[in-house]
Formats: C-alpha cells, structure tokens, sequence
C-alpha cells in the first residue's frame, strides 16, 4: 500500500499495485519501444491483479463460511462479492501515515458499522468518519453543508469552586459569558465534547444555532483529529482559533427493521453522525446493511481479519 498521505485520484491504482515494480531501468528514444513497453507493463499488472482479487475473495468466502455466513446469492449480490468490493474499495482509498509503524496495519483506519435495515446492495463506503451520536438537543440543526468543526476536551462547565453561596449567582453568569465568548470567537458550526457541558452552557449553544454532541470520549475525538487535522483544545486554549471546512457533516436516523420490534410494537432507531470531506485519507467507514444484526456482525468479525490478512 502506498504509504504516501497526499494522494491524486489519477493514482489510486498505482498506489496498490504499480508502486512494487519500479522504473524501467533504462531509457529509449523509441516512442513505439516506449508505449509497448507500457502497454506489457499494465496488461501484466492486470493480471497479477486479477489473480490477487480472485486469492483474496477465496479467502474471504472461506472466512465467511466459518462464521456460517452464506455465499449463495439468493437473489442478491453475494456477502463475498460485497465483502471484497467493499474492502477493495477501502484499501484503495485510504494513504495512511508511516509515522509509528502503523502504516500496514489497517485497523485503526477503517471501522465497520451495522444497520439491520436496507439491503445488502446498500452497504458501502463512507469515505469519512461515522459514529453512534446524536445532537444534545432535538432542535439543533442536524445537516450541514461546509460546516467548521470544533473538537474540546475534558468537562465544559462552570468554573465554581472558590465562590460563596453570596456572590455565586452573578459569578456563574460571568463564567457562562466567558466561555460562551471563547467558543462564538471560534464561529464552529458542529461542537464536539470528550464528555459533558452544564445545561446552561448547551442552551446558550442551542440558541446560537450550533450542534453540540457530547460524550465523545477521548479516543473518538483523537481519531476526529487525526482525520480532519482539527486539534483538540480545552476552552482555556480557544483563543479564536481558525477552524478547517469540511465537505458535510451530518445526522440520520435508521429504523432497524430486521431486528425484533421492542415493547408496544416500536423498532430500533439508530442515529449515527457522518463526517465527510476530510482533508487527508486516514480514515473511513464500512457500512453493512440489508440483514438482521446478528448476521452483520458476523459478517463485521471475519472481515476484520480480512483487511489484516490484504496484500
């Protein structure tokens, strides 16, 4: 795989497989010598190509069948055929940084989600990042077209410890003005929280027009900045900060309709958020769908040892 971070689409291909052959290793005034050495170079490129695609969905039949996935189509694209395009797909995609060793190891950059709605023909690519999140609040706007993105950590909330019961109340609101004014400077559009903000905190946001999802925990917002380029900053360190654009972020919901109907009758709902339009290629997500849960996550489990197992 290409361990390159920068990437022309033009590319993609030779990031996989031209990269192993190198360069002619001399060079010939002959245009005709020139273009059918070319032309010998891709047709045996594309035969290795095939070889390695049709190795690698053996292999991923195999590792389907010993989850007790079929391969059978039964009347729709196969598991196999999804599975290897998807993970095709992906590797394709992706250019992951070199720097700690991690550049061949996959897991970090491709995650899997399951919608137990659909069908299989509907899984696919997001090539961003996904996550089980919803705004703090229902009536924060929920879709946004070029939004900038804020990444806080720790607790968001007042700064109380050292005052008196006398002087709390016009203190709190001094504090509430201060932080509110340190997170306004920075215009973010989408405002995302390792973990809580005090109520009074999220009703100024709300009445900003700003989404706010909490509780993201460190390692998700780690991995945010690491696909987006976005530093994490405590509100101490928001110092009107300029924020990157992103291509959209965004909410849905999805009735799970494979999955068993809970008391009186209702289905699951999942709310997943959507980052797309990253700057650089260090992540992206797998969505399976068009089964029941149970299925999807074995289909999920070998496919983890898939992308290990890619050439």
């Amino acid at each position: 795989m290409d361990n390159s971070v920068t990437c022309n689409d033009d590319d993609e291909d030779q990031g996989l497989w031209i990269a192993n052959w190198g360069e002619p290793t001399s060079m010939t005034s002959s245009k005709d010598e020139i273009s059918g050495s070319y032309r010998f170079k891709e047709e045996k490129q594309g035969a290795i190509k095939e070889v390695m695609n049709g190795k690698f969905k053996a292999l991923v039949g195999q590792l389907l069948k010993s989850v007790g996935v079929s391969s059978s189509d039964q009347g729709e694209k196969s598991w196999v055929d999804i599975v290897t395009s998807l993970s095709w797909e992906a590797t394709s995609f992706l250019k992951p940084d070199a720097i700690g060793g991690n550049a061949m190891n996959p897991d970090g950059y491709v995650k899997v989600k399951c919608i137990a709605a659909g069908s299989r023909s509907q899984s696919q690519l997001i090539k961003g990042l996904v996550f089980k999140k919803h705004a703090a609040h229902k009536h924060m706007p929920t879709m946004y077209k070029n939004p900038r993105l804020l990444l806080i950590s720790g607790v968001l909330s007042h700064s109380l410890n050292r005052l008196s019961a006398f002087d709390s109340m016009d203190q709190e609101k001094d504090d509430l003005k201060y932080k509110m004014d340190r997170i306004e400077i920075c215009h973010p559009n989408v405002i995302l929280v390792e973990r809580i903000i005090s109520r009074d905190i999220q009703e100024s946001i709300l009445a900003k027009r700003m989404t706010l999802v909490l509780d993201m925990k460190l390692h998700r917002l780690q991995r945010v900045a690491r696909c987006t380029g976005s530093p994490i900053l405590s509100c101490d360190d928001l110092n009107g900060q300029k924020l990157r654009y992103y291509d959209s972020i965004y909410f849905e919901k999805f009735v799970e309709e494979y999955d068993g109907a809970v008391e009186g009758g209702k289905r699951f709902i999942k709310t997943l958020m959507f980052i797309e339009g990253c700057p650089t290629r260090l992540g992206c997500t797998i969505l399976l769908k068009g089964s029941h849960s149970d299925e999807l996550k074995r289909i999920k489990m070998p496919k983890v040892k898939v992308k290990k197992l890619r050439p």
